[in-house]
Parts: C-alpha cells; structure tokens; sequence
C-alpha cells in the first residue's frame, strides 16, 4: 500500500466513523428525550452499528457488499479478529431494525425497554470498535 493509499483509506475509515457517530448522537439524543420516536431510534441505532461494523472493515481492507444484514458484517469482522465478532454477537439483533420498522406491517410494536437496548447494543458496537482502532 502506497502512502496516499494508506491516507485514503484512514479517511474514509474516518468517514464511516463520523456518519456512524451521527447516528448514534441521533438515538442517544432521542433516547434521552424520552422522545416516542421508537422506530427512528431503532433505525438510527442498527444504521450506527453497521456503520462502526463497516469502518472496522474498511480498516482492515475487508470488502463488503451493500447490506444491513448485521451477522453477514459479523462474520466479515471475523476474519480479522473473530474475539471481537463474538462479543458483539448480539448486534444481529438488529439487523429487522434497518428496513422493518421504516414500513407499516404487521411487527409487534416497538417498546421503550426495546429501543433503550438497541441503543445499548449500538454504543457496545462502537466501544469495541473504537477500541479495535485505537481510538
């Protein structure tokens, strides 16, 4: 890797870092106002999880297609540090949150107890994430 190469890619891993740091700052503002936006939150929480997911692979030159599919991202993280993947298993749960709660079905209402999760789960993905880069 050249040098302008390697400063690229800083960039853009930063990139992802700064759009998944919106999102969160989205939901942890949200969350905090005790604010009904229940599917927003759950949205901007699994789209900060992806995003911190993404950024670790950018950073590793892990290639990655389109998706929302959290377990897919996990078992790309896995090739390059597979203790991480599994401490941020649960992530996967979040996955229904990147398209299910943006459209009306028929979904079991979203909770207070099930948003502050997601939140949780997102601010977990981006501690570990953090780390891993040592940020």
């Amino acid at each position: 890797m050249t040098p302008d190469e390697g400063l690229f890619r800083a960039g853009l891993v930063e990139q992802w870092l700064n759009k998944a740091g919106d999102d969160l700052g989205l939901c942890l503002k949200l969350i905090h106002d005790d604010a009904p936006f229940f599917s927003a939150i759950a949205f901007h929480a699994q789209q900060a999880a992806e995003k911190y997911l993404k950024a670790f692979l950018v950073r590793h030159q892990i290639e990655f297609p389109k998706t929302h599919d959290m377990k897919e991202l996990l078992i790309l993280a896995a090739r390059k540090n597979s203790a991480l993947a599994v401490r941020l298993e649960e992530a996967k749960t979040l996955t229904p949150f990147a398209a299910n709660v943006r459209y009306p079905m028929d979904e079991e209402e979203l909770t207070l107890a099930v948003v502050r999760r997601a939140v949780q789960i997102a601010v977990e993905v981006r501690d570990a994430v953090e780390a891993e880069l040592g940020r």
